[in-house]
């Protein structure tokens, strides 16, 4: 493992209250390890058995589904330091939920749930403290899920385009001035958000005339919150 691998777990969720010396006993215990994927590959397909979740350490994942028609949809980006995978993983018998695709060259810390849910895990190692701060830090991101899912439907049944639009933006975290950072692209904004990119645009460039945003590239500035908030039926 790198400085820099290091570094970014230490920033993820799942490492809080662990120290560098915990990650290396991790993976001297083999219930982690490092992988690495080249851009375009698919390491798991929807339905695949699932064997370990992951922190991203480097790269770029988006978790995808196929629909029947051939549209592709984006369910979620995933960027350094992030969890991937660990609803799932928990489950009596686990499967990926969707595509794990590579958008760009990834590094991910691999860790088998076993080694920290069962009976056989807990008996082997009563006083690992650091096992228990990963299922404490596991608990916390479940929950964290739990409430993204929520906030997701709030995304996709909004009551129109525009609802939508104002409802994902809405989600974003932003500064004191109103601006938000989008970390994707139009297009994946768009397959996010269930909808073709030219309309998306169409609505957002009425959005900037109706004086609700201002976008500038990947940054775009939130102007009346109230109408955004009325328009997503908040």
């Amino acid at each position: 493992m790198t400085l820099a691998d290091r570094s970014v777990f230490l920033t993820s969720r799942l490492s809080t209250g662990l120290h560098p010396q915990d990650l290396a006993q991790m993976l001297d215990d083999g219930y982690a390890r490092i992988t690495a994927w080249p851009t375009g590959s698919i390491p798991a397909y929807e339905g695949n058995p699932q064997h370990h979740f992951f922190v991203l350490l480097a790269g770029r994942i988006d978790v995808t589904h196929h629909h029947a028609d051939g549209r592709t949809q984006i369910l979620d980006v995933i960027t350094p330091g992030k969890v991937c995978g660990a609803v799932t993983a928990c489950l009596p018998t686990p499967r990926w939920p969707a595509d794990i695709h590579v958008a760009e060259a990834a590094r991910a810390l691999l860790i088998d749930p076993a080694a920290l849910l069962t009976d056989e895990a807990a008996t082997r190692a009563p006083g690992d403290l650091a096992r228990l701060r990963l299922l404490q830090n596991l608990t916390r991101i479940l929950a964290g899920r739990a409430r993204h899912l929520h906030t997701r439907i709030g995304v996709i049944t909004a009551p129109s385009l525009r609802g939508k639009i104002s409802a994902y933006l809405l989600q974003q975290p932003r500064g004191r001035d109103g601006k938000i950072q989008l970390t994707v692209t139009r297009q994946e904004m768009a397959d996010i958000l269930v909808a073709s990119r030219a309309s998306m645009i169409r609505e957002m460039s009425r959005m900037v005339s109706d004086g609700l945003i201002t976008t500038r590239g990947r940054q775009i500035v939130l102007h009346d919150l109230a109408a955004l908030h009325d328009a997503a039926g908040h």
